[in-house]
């Protein structure tokens, strides 16, 4: 506009269909600002019932010992159903967010090793003694096959075409 004539700077300014549309542009900027408003608004409103039921999430330091929720490991039982619910508690060693720590994991663990707040319980020290839990079956791998340890066979059995043994 700097190399335009006076005279055609002051034809573009009043012209009419200019008028209309700075008009326009200002009345959709207002309702654009209403709305933002309101949208703000909804949003709260939702989020005061939507926090009713929920359950803040449990804060951990670093060093705490935390029981891992093992539903999503990839573990190597016979059968999930039967595995422990908890595989074993383990030290945080880092906070990587409010919701997601790091735990220091077995070495033959290969997963990440970062997880949510819901996957962590936490562990209690002061067991009675009869509450100490036991430890887990070790699981052996004799040239790539699943095995175990067992004292005898106490008796066998064939059922759905398999043979199965009762073990000590």
């Amino acid at each position: 506009m700097g190399l335009e004539s006076k005279k055609a700077q002051k034809n573009v300014i009043e012209h009419p269909e200019r008028i209309h549309a700075d008009l326009f542009v200002q009345k959709m900027n207002r309702i654009n600002e209403i709305l933002r408003e309101q949208m703000i608004l909804a949003q709260a409103y939702q989020e005061q019932f939507a926090n009713v039921h929920r359950q803040h999430a449990p804060k951990y330091a670093i060093n705490d010992m935390v029981w891992l929720d093992a539903r999503n490991l990839m573990i190597h039982r016979p059968s999930k159903k039967l595995s422990n619910k908890f595989e074993r508690s383990f030290r945080i060693i880092k906070i990587v967010s409010s919701h997601s720590y790091q735990l220091e994991l077995l070495d033959d663990w290969f997963c990440f090793d970062v997880f949510h707040t819901y996957l962590l319980h936490p562990a209690v020290n002061d067991f009675l003694s009869e509450q100490i839990p036991p430890a887990p079956f070790p699981i052996v791998f004799v040239e790539g096959v699943l095995s175990w340890e067992m004292n005898e066979i106490l008796n066998s059995r064939v059922k759905n075409s398999q043979l199965e043994y009762l073990i000590k």
